[in-house]
Order: structure tokens, then C-alpha cells, then sequence
């Protein structure tokens, strides 16, 4: 399904519109704890509206294109058949209304991102000539796309962060620039290809801001919250926050609550966080929903509300928030706050799978191991732990790890479970660097043995709070010499320097 956009500079593999229970050493999953919850209103969450009725994309593009083309038909339905091949296709009203409005020079910069976002990527040396034909007729939002590309060296550009910073230069004394000050302040913050210069950054912040970039308003807001660059001040940051709110932008609505609830005086000031969690809610911020409905759960703004919580979670989850489907599914799983229902459980888990949440990909692949609400299939989990191991998520790598170790779903084959858990312990994941440390030392596979490595694993994973590692890296460091012992201290010191 192919979504179309109109601003956006960051891209993805998709074009998009808006921006256990009793299998031995496989972790429980079925929802994580979210570190950044912000309080929820008193009252109910106003949902976002019903998206727009789609309207017809080919023709869209069709027209795109010979704006930017000159008027050429032929070649602007030739680009759109290519772009849309096989696709299923759809663009909103406020697309529309920007090809409608669009002159020539900015049909060929949404022309550019659209081709630049799509799936094909023999597409992409043409969506890279419309947006450097828009820098050259200086558009200064298509100035903000190529630096943008230079920054990260995608479609095939080398990496220029100076010609970058020349860009930028260029369009932010450009009327239609949006992101050239907000991207030269972090640059000047970083010191990425500019002196670091706390003060030069606040000055492009400030002369962003009073051009009405919302994205250097909440830039503000942050820097005199955070207090890394200059000293809190507190007034300051919550002014910036609230003009950058008032704006209409979902996200700083969204950092305004958490102001509210973790930064400003007399924090947390959970009557003024929920009111802006709302305003992120009712605009369509991705999350925000769902944190309202945690917060129906607990008792800070009275008795707690499960009804109305789950009821959110719901809404949450038609906005393809998998973390909310986790939420639902651990209802039915505990039988708290909903009817105990194991297959309800496992249903919702899929649910969060199939939005490609990570999390919910792999709490699928533990259920499709025990069988818990859903027939067991061990080879259709593998699949669910390869997808989210794929995203990075270390959780679903430990349990590949095992199931190639134990040969469940898998051929036995200790050195792909040394794999697994060695990303993920490298990763950080205590219990993985655990499961190598055993690997390594008692494993199956004498070709695997290395008892200085394991030791090392081993004392990560007990230097990390796992209780069980504790036994086994002493007994694994005892069984060391004294110059392997040495090695092992020097390795864990050096390791600890660099986290330091």
C-alpha cells in the first residue's frame, strides 16, 4: 500500500502520508514498560478525526508530473505506471491540494521526495534530478531535502556535510524554508562539521523561531530544559514549549506534557500535563493515546478507570500502535480488567506483529512456541523471531539463540545460537550474555569452547544484576590462570571505560 507525502525529509522503505509459560530459558514477553508515560486527562481523550476519503493517486501523479516535466503527458503517465506498478495506491486531500497548488519548481520537489520514498529504487536517480532541479531554481525546501540527503549519504550521494552546511547557508535566507536554521543550530550543538558553539546554535535556533519553525521553537524548549549547553531556565523553556504548542504541532504538545510532568516547577503538574497529552492525542500523536489510556489505569487523577483505559487502548490500536495491542493482550492474558482469554490474548499479539511492532513480533513467536492461545507451530515462530531480531530487538535473538541451541524449530546448531546471543549480549541484554557464557563454557560443541570469553560474558551478565550469572562467573574466573585472569580484568576495565 503506497500513502503519498508532501514535506517530509527523512526517508523510509515506504512512502508514508504524515509524516512464557513453561519452555525452559525463553524470556516471558508480553508487554514492556514504557519509560516515558505522560499522564492522562481527567476526561476522556477526543480520538483523532476519521482520515480523509482517498482520493484518485495515479491521476495525482499524473499531474505531479507534468508540472514538473513541462508539460509532457506521455512521460508523466509513463513515471506514474512505473511508480505505481503493482501497487496499491492512495494519497489524502491535503496531497491533492498541494499538486493543485504546486508551481512548477514545487511540483518538482514533491515529485523528487515521492520517488525518493518509493520502493523501487531505479526510481531513484530521477527523484534525485527533480529535487536538485528545484535547488537550482532555489527552492529553499528542496535545498533542506538535498542537504538532508548529503548529511546521511543516501541514493547513492557521498556523505558532504560541508556542502551540506552550504545548502542550508543558502536556503535559509530563502523565503519557504522550514528546517535550514533548526539543522544548522544541531549542527553547530554537535560540532558536526561547523565549530561546536552552544551560542551560534541558540542564534539559529532563535532567528528559525521567529520565522515560525515549530521545529526550532521546541529546539528552544529543550535547550533551556535540558541545561547542557546554557543554564536551566525553566520560564524560558515552558514559553518556548507553549508557543510551539499553540502552533498546532502534534509533537510539541506532546514534549509540552512531558514538561509538565517531569521538568517545570513544582513538577509533576499532572492537571496541565494531561491537558496537553490531550491536545497530542486529538492531533494524532503517535503514542499519545495509548499513554492517555495508561494513565486511566493508575490513581493520579482519582479513582482509576480500566473501562475507559482499555476502551483508549482500543483506539490506540486502530492508529496501528502495537505497543496498545500488547496492552489489550495482557488484559485477556491476566484477566485483569477483561475476561481471561487466552486466544483473545494471542489474537491481539498478532495484531501488534502485523503492524511490525518489534515487541509484539516476538511475544507472537513465544506463543507459537507454547501453543498458549494458538496451535504450537515452532517453525512459524522462527519467522516472527527473525522479524523482529531483524529490527534489533535483542529479546527475539536470545530466543533464537535457543531454539537453535535446543533444535526446536530449528536444526541444532550451537554456532548460530552463539550468533544470536552474541549480538544481543553485545547489545547489552544480560540474560543473553549469560546463555553465551554457558555456551561457551559448557556447551555441546567443544569447537565453541572458550572459557576467558565466557568468563568475561559471565561477569558482564552478574556486573549487570543477574543474580544466577553471579555462581558462574566466579567459578568461571576461578578456573582461569593468572594471566588470563589479568586479560579478564583488563578487558572488563577497558569495556567499562568505554560505557563510562
Amino acid at each position: 500500500m503506497i500513502q503519498l507525502a508532501v514535506s517530509s525529509v527523512s526517508f523510509g522503505r515506504v512512502i508514508t502520508l504524515v509524516t512464557l509459560l513453561c519452555f525452559p530459558g525463553l524470556a516471558r514477553l508480553v508487554g514492556q514498560e514504557d519509560k516515558s508515560a505522560i499522564p492522562a486527562p481527567e476526561k476522556a481523550a477526543v480520538v483523532p478525526a476519521s482520515a480523509q476519503p482517498p482520493v484518485d493517486a495515479n491521476a495525482l501523479i499524473i499531474t505531479l508530473a507534468m508540472k514538473a516535466n513541462g508539460g509532457d503527458e506521455a512521460a508523466a503517465r509513463s513515471l506514474a505506471s512505473r511508480l505505481l506498478s503493482g501497487e496499491t495506491a492512495s494519497a489524502d486531500q491535503d496531497f491533492e491540494k498541494a499538486v493543485k497548488e504546486a508551481s512548477g519548481i514545487e511540483a518538482s520537489r514533491i515529485l523528487g521526495l515521492t520517488l525518493l520514498r518509493s520502493n523501487n529504487e531505479s526510481l531513484h536517480p530521477e527523484g534525485l534530478t527533480y529535487i536538485k532541479k528545484a535547488v537550482e531554481a532555489e527552492s529553499a525546501p528542496a535545498m533542506e531535502v538535498m542537504a538532508r540527503i548529503l548529511l546521511e549519504g543516501q541514493f547513492g550521494q557521498e556523505k558532504s556535510v560541508d556542502e551540506a552546511v552550504s545548502l542550508l547557508r543558502r536556503a535559509r535566507q530563502l523565503p519557504g524554508a522550514k528546517d535550514a536554521h533548526r539543522m544548522l543550530g544541531d549542527l553547530s550543538l554537535a560540532g558536526d562539521g561547523v565549530p561546536q558553539d552552544a551560542a551560534i546554535a541558540m542564534e539559529h535556533y532563535r532567528r528559525g523561531a521567529e520565522t515560525g519553525s515549530v521545529a526550532c521553537l521546541v529546539a528552544l524548549h529543550r535547550l533551556f530544559r535540558d541545561g547542557q549547553a546554557f543554564p536551566v531556565d525553566l520560564k524560558e523553556s515552558e514559553r518556548y514549549g507553549i508557543l510551539a504548542a499553540e502552533s498546532g504541532n502534534a509533537e510539541a504538545a506532546f514534549e509540552l506534557a512531558g514538561f509538565y510532568e517531569k521538568h517545570a516547577e513544582g513538577a509533576p503538574s499532572w492537571e496541565k500535563s494531561s491537558q496537553w497529552l490531550r491536545v497530542a492525542a486529538e492531533r494524532g500523536y503517535p503514542g499519545a493515546t495509548r499513554l492517555l489510556g495508561e494513565y486511566f489505569l493508575t490513581d493520579r487523577l482519582g479513582d482509576p478507570n480500566p473501562a475507559e483505559a482499555i476502551r483508549l487502548f482500543r483506539v490506540a490500536a486502530g492508529q496501528r500502535d502495537g505497543e496498545a495491542c500488547l496492552k489489550i493482550a495482557e488484559a485477556y492474558e491476566t484477566g485483569k480488567n477483561l475476561p481471561q482469554d487466552p486466544v483473545a490474548s494471542t489474537a491481539w499479539i498478532r495484531v501488534g506483529a502485523d503492524f511490525a511492532y518489534a515487541p509484539a513480533e516476538n511475544a507472537l513467536g513465544l506463543r507459537l512456541i507454547t501453543g498458549y492461545g494458538t496451535a504450537s507451530n515452532p517453525a512459524e515462530a522462527v519467522q516472527w523471531f527473525l522479524r523482529s531480531a531483524k529490527q534489533g530487538f535483542a529479546l527475539a535473538m536470545v530466543n533464537l539463540g535457543e531454539l537453535h541451541e535446543k533444535g526446536v524449530g530449528l536444526p541444532v546448531n550451537p554456532a548460530e545460537a552463539r550468533r544470536y546471543y552474541e549480538e544481543a549480549a553485545k547489545a547489552g541484554n544480560a540474560g543473553a550474555q549469560e546463555r553465551l557464557a554457558r555456551l561457551l563454557s559448557g556447551g555441546t560443541d567443544p569447537a565453541l569452547k572458550d572459557l576467558p570469553t565466557a568468563a568475561f560474558w559471565a561477569a558482564r551478565a552478574a556486573g549487570a544484576g543477574l543474580e544466577s550469572a553471579v555462581p558462574l562467573a566466579e567459578s568461571l574466573r576461578n578456573g582461569l590462570d593468572p594471566a588470563q585472569r589479568e586479560q579478564l580484568e583488563q578487558r572488563l576495565a577497558e569495556k567499562g571505560a568505554i560505557e563510562d
